[in-house]
């Protein structure tokens, strides 16, 4: 499936300190089938190796930026945002590789739907429920289904205001939360809005949000976009999401 250029595509990618992650990050996005126009990197870590990176895209016909950030996830996605020149903002974890067709996939959506109300669009994450399901986690998921917490699902706030997470189906589907470890947004949409940096600062002085950290800012960007824009999840673009250790 090819897709015209209707949109110009910028990656943002905030990383701390998981180098080898974002190399295989960066490497992923040199054999996309639709290569981006540009890689917006926000570097947090103590040692930053911009020439490894560097070395990966050469060849390719794809802008790559290696700024320097002060830590804070949220803090990065904004500043990316603004460094940004793309129509379509794709942000992701240092620790996602993305299939080849991923963004081809994406673009797809954005340049075929007559939805006008389209903002967002996220991928399917292949490894997110490969967890094994012993006893205690069947009986955890139970629970947390009991008391509306959240769990898979089609990716729906609750009753309690926890979402369910949109993985591993088959189909594609509206949705009104994404992951932030993958998601493509109109610019026009997060000229309107930002991620809030005041998560970080929770994050930071507790070690922990109200679902670990890095959830509680899906939760909240989600819901604030979702209240006026739709979110497609798109199960056929595919990736993989490591999880690495937050340092």
């Amino acid at each position: 499936m090819s897709v015209h250029d209707t949109y110009s595509v910028s990656v943002v990618i905030p990383t701390r300190n998981r180098l080898p992650d974002l190399l295989a990050c960066v490497h992923s996005l040199t054999t996309q089938q639709h290569l981006p126009d540009e890689i917006v990197i926000l570097d947090s870590s103590v040692c930053r190796d911009t020439n490894r990176i560097m070395e990966i895209v050469k060849g390719t016909n794809i802008s790559i930026r290696h700024l320097y950030s002060a830590p804070g996830a949220n803090l990065a996605r904004n500043r990316g945002i603004e460094e940004s020149k793309g129509e379509i903002i794709l942000i992701l974890d240092d620790d996602v590789i993305l299939d080849a067709g991923y963004i081809n996939e994406i673009l797809y959506v954005f340049s075929s739907s007559r939805d006008n109300e389209l903002g967002c669009v996220t991928g399917n994450i292949l490894n997110e429920n490969q967890e094994k399901q012993g006893m205690i986690q069947t009986l955890g998921n139970f629970l947390l289904a009991m008391f509306f917490l959240p769990r898979s699902g089609l990716g729906h706030f609750q009753l309690s205001g926890f979402p369910t997470i949109p993985s591993y189906l088959n189909t594609s589907t509206y949705s009104s939360v994404f992951p932030t470890n993958n998601v493509a947004i109109k610019k026009e949409v997060l000229e309107k809005f930002k991620f809030d940096e005041r998560l970080d600062e929770i994050i930071s002085e507790t070690g922990v949000s109200f679902r670990g950290a890095g959830h509680a800012d899906d939760d909240d960007i989600s819901y604030r976009i979702s209240r006026k824009y739709r979110i497609m999840y798109d199960h056929k673009a595919k990736l993989i999401h490591n999880k690495a250790t937050i340092t």
